[in-house]
């Protein structure tokens, strides 16, 4: 989906770039043309579920990393409860 919309608006902006002779031109004010309120919700909503999926990424992450962090102290604490007078 959002593949399509970016690759649309790329071609109406390389179509706007060049001027009537096919030479390159620098965007102007006149040249910024708004999207549709449709496709601008569908944008928004592209960004939403990216945004969704990152979060829980790095929820995952996160949850792992404490987890990981949880099972060693878990394993210090009974190492110096079996061996208290032993350096490790």
């Amino acid at each position: 989906m959002m593949k399509k919309l970016s690759t649309k608006w790329r071609k109406s902006r390389r179509s706007s770039e060049f001027d009537d002779d096919g030479n390159f031109s620098l965007p102007t004010r006149d040249d910024w043309r708004p999207i549709e309120t449709p496709e601008q919700e569908q944008l928004v909503r592209s960004f939403e579920k990216n945004l969704a999926q990152q979060s829980l990424l790095w929820k995952i992450v996160f949850a792992g990393l404490l987890l990981c962090y949880v099972a060693f102290l878990i394993f210090s604490i009974f190492q110096q409860a079996y061996y208290p007078w032993v350096l490790v």
